[in-house]
């Protein structure tokens, strides 16, 4: 029947690199998003290199910017004194965003360097994103997002396999973006998302 002929696919999505994706065993056969939707990599773990490049020169031009968050960022932590490590995280030989991270169990280390980066970058500035997730502070350049991935990855598919229906499933702020992508989202119960939109 037609439903039987039915292709079913998946690709998760994450915030880890390449290599840290490649140490997770799923069942998925298809393609994934890693690095914030820096890297989409096809089922056999090849970057889309036409992406990639993307990125690349997305990423040169705004590499001096993000030395730049990455130091005022260590200078905060500086002031504080807290032991907060800060790096840029970059993959494939391109650097992607600033991160700052604390030990677990001393997340309350990094509020006041998320109230500083919130406040420098407040939400809704299109050249950087500010993204908190327990003992992880990420501040995202605004070409990198998980949500331009999935467009382009639904592009590909729509082409390769005509009309599809979208199903976007995710737990974190930084989530809602590609979600909206998607036909129809689902949201754990216990999650950032849904702590965000309880009422008070």
């Amino acid at each position: 029947s037609a439903a039987t002929k039915r292709r079913r696919s998946g690709a998760p999505l994450a915030a880890r690199s390449v290599d840290a994706y490649a140490r997770v065993r799923l069942g998925f056969v298809d393609r994934a998003v890693v690095n914030y939707g820096g890297v989409i990599l096809h089922s056999d773990g090849t970057p889309d290199v036409a992406w990639l490049e993307r990125n690349r020169n997305l990423a040169r031009t705004d590499a001096s910017y993000l030395e730049t968050i990455r130091d005022t960022i260590i200078d905060w932590v500086a002031s504080t004194g807290a032991a907060i490590r800060v790096r840029i995280i970059a993959d494939l030989s391109v650097p992607f965003y600033v991160c700052a991270k604390c030990e677990e169990g001393n997340e309350a280390s990094l509020d006041r360097i998320e109230a500083m980066a919130r406040a420098r970058w407040p939400a809704g500035s299109e050249f950087v994103r500010v993204h908190r997730n327990g003992s992880k502070l990420s501040v995202l350049p605004g070409w990198l997002d998980k949500r331009h991935a999935v467009a382009h990855l639904i592009q590909q598919l729509r082409h390769a396999h005509g009309e599809i229906a979208t199903f976007g499933m995710g737990d974190s702020l930084s989530d809602v973006g590609f979600m909206t992508e998607c036909d129809y989202a689902l949201i754990p119960r216990d999650s950032q998302i849904i702590r965000r939109l309880a009422p008070s």
